[in-house]
């Protein structure tokens, strides 16, 4: 609103201008571009201001038969002055509209209740956000870490993603420069805190309905929640019933007193379950999970460390996380030997970046069942030296630890391996070398490496040449397989339940074509993954649908390509 947009002002049929509306925070006032005339017309003063109508209710609009060209939804009327006159406008859109309207009946109620005696709104939020800070200082020195904050954060605020208060929070933290260069402890002090909060926990659409309804600033009466309730929930309120959401939801003690629900409150009351389309008894599975995989489609995710495109895009550990919490139950990355300046062996995730792999399969333990309970599938390409896959096998035992399941562990027949007997549990697929590549010259394997700069780095492929002739998984890490993996060309062939069939998209489009049916019995006794083409650079996908409608349990996305099919 402060910076402008064009609005259309209807004054008769065959007067309809379009014009630029802004706000003048100065001087108060509702501005627009003058025709010549009427220069110092063209303003109208917030004090002035008596109501702002939404849609086609004034005299204007009701009488004039352009305004039929105009949606009820995008029009709207400001009444000012002594003489109650209407500026009657038309946005470009809805949401444009409700900005204005909403906007304008917010600055009115804050200019009518300024001058009232007590606490505000504003005042009792941060009044409650700086008890709360105080309560969880244990130090009692004013200022708080980073996890401190984000656990805080996230306890005053349900539904707030980690990663977006971990980002905001480093940006305030880098603008207040707080920690050694000041001689200051590293954190957030009091006001910065609540001034965080309210940037990460308020939301804009949730404070838009709040001061479209709210007779007082920023907080709903009694009377204003059962108003909300009547008419866009359509719920027959009580006055007992909004006293109880407010006495439920309200975090501040002030406003609880006055009876009155603030932007904190109502947002609670419209996340919680109360409100929620979604039924919470389907938040857990309702169906039968006592079946064996290959009954189940499995959420799984390709190349899970890319953010962007293969060829030019970046690589981030936070990759992991968002996708282990979006539900995905299956997840994969490359590991590769590698010698850091220090000749220290360590192991490398990588492409065309590397990060360490040691904090991948961190990231790993700590968000594998953040979203489900089910069984979280671990993808591994081996691409290591024999010592290097050594190291990989002491690394899967200390950071996934009792987590890990394998075949060996399991002390029951193969029917009895079910999703629900293994919550809780990470399965490996580890796979080496093809044995095809193995028997391949060094000629060939050196013309592979080359033909792989379609989606790796050619600079790092070419160093790496050589390396490619490696060995198969070494023993230890074989037995720490709970699925054994088989690259299929064809139809599969019949396979007992830990083994898993891989075929990329155009396999499987053209058994899908040929012979539909084999590819559906095939699915009824294995888990068959289909992955996406290499030539995928630009982390595109195919239309599951395709696959899963053959019966295939694993269709591999790229979650990081927005869908893009």
């Amino acid at each position: 609103m402060y910076t402008g947009g064009q609005l259309v002002k209807v004054r008769s049929a065959s007067r309809v201008y379009r014009r630029f509306y802004w706000l003048d925070e100065e001087k108060g006032e509702l501005r627009w571009e003058p025709s010549k005339k009427d220069s110092d017309k063209a303003r109208v003063r917030l004090s002035d201001i008596h109501e702002v109508r939404s849609g086609k209710n004034s005299e204007v609009f009701l009488s004039v038969d352009a305004a039929e060209h105009f949606p009820n939804e995008c029009a709207f009327s400001i009444v000012y002055g002594e003489e109650y006159i209407t500026l009657d406008l038309v946005a470009s859109t809805t949401e444009e509209a409700n900005i204005w309207c909403t906007g304008l009946r917010h600055l009115i109620s804050g200019l009518a209740t300024s001058a009232s005696p007590g606490d505000t709104a504003r005042e009792a939020r941060e009044k409650w956000l700086s008890d709360m800070f105080s309560a969880a200082d244990v130090n009692s020195d004013g200022f708080m870490d980073e996890n401190e904050s984000i656990q805080l954060i996230k306890s005053l605020s349900d539904g707030v993603r980690d990663n977006v208060i971990k980002t905001k929070l480093r940006e305030y933290l880098k603008s207040i420069k707080t920690g050694p260069e000041t001689d200051q402890p590293v954190g957030l002090t009091q006001p910065h805190f609540i001034e965080l909060f309210k940037d990460v926990a308020t939301r804009a659409e949730v404070y838009f309905i709040l001061v479209r309804y709210a007779s007082h600033e920023d907080a709903m009466s009694v009377d204003d929640l059962r108003s909300f309730l009547e008419i866009e929930q359509g719920i027959n309120a009580s006055p007992e019933m909004c006293l109880t959401i407010v006495a439920e939801c309200e975090p501040s003690a002030q406003l609880r007193e006055k009876r009155m629900l603030g932007i904190d409150g109502f947002t609670r009351y419209l996340t919680c379950d109360k409100c929620a389309l979604f039924n919470p008894k389907k938040r857990t599975p309702t169906q039968d999970m006592n079946r064996p995989f290959s009954h189940y489609f499995i959420s799984a995710s390709h190349n899970t460390y890319l953010i962007q495109d293969q060829l030019s895009g970046r690589t981030s550990l936070s990759c992991f996380q968002t996708v282990l919490e979006k539900g995905c139950r299956c997840v994969s990355f490359d590991v590769w030997s590698f010698v850091d300046n220090n000749n220290e062996k360590n192991l490398m995730v990588h492409h065309p970046r590397n990060n360490r792999q040691q904090a991948v399969l961190g990231i790993i333990h700590e968000h594998a069942f953040s979203s489900s309970d089910f069984p979280l599938i671990l993808v591994i390409r081996v691409r290591a030296t024999e010592s290097g896959q050594l190291y990989l096998a002491e690394q899967l035992h200390e950071y996934l630890g009792d987590s890990l399941c394998t075949a060996e562990q399991i002390n029951t027949t193969v029917a009895n391996l079910t999703p629900e007997k293994l919550k809780n549990k990470i399965l490996l697929e580890l796979s080496g070398r093809s044995q095809d590549d193995l028997n391949l010259s060094h000629r060939d394997q050196l013309a592979n490496s080359f033909i792989n700069y379609i989606t790796y780095s050619f600079a790092h492929r070419l160093t790496n040449a050589m390396q490619v002739r490696e060995t198969p998984l070494i023993p230890r890490l074989a037995k720490m397989c709970f699925f054994k993996t088989n690259i299929v060309t064809g139809i599969p062939q019949k396979k007992t339940e830990l083994e898993l069939s891989v075929m990329p998209e155009t396999v499987a489009s053209r058994v899908a074509t040929n012979n539909a049916e084999a590819l559906v019995e095939a699915g009824s006794t294995q888990i068959i993954r289909v992955e996406p083409n290499d030539s995928r650079v630009d982390c595109s996908n195919y239309n599951p649908l395709d696959v899963w409608n053959m019966g295939v349990q694993m269709a591999a996305l790229h979650f990081q390509g927005q869908y893009k099919i």
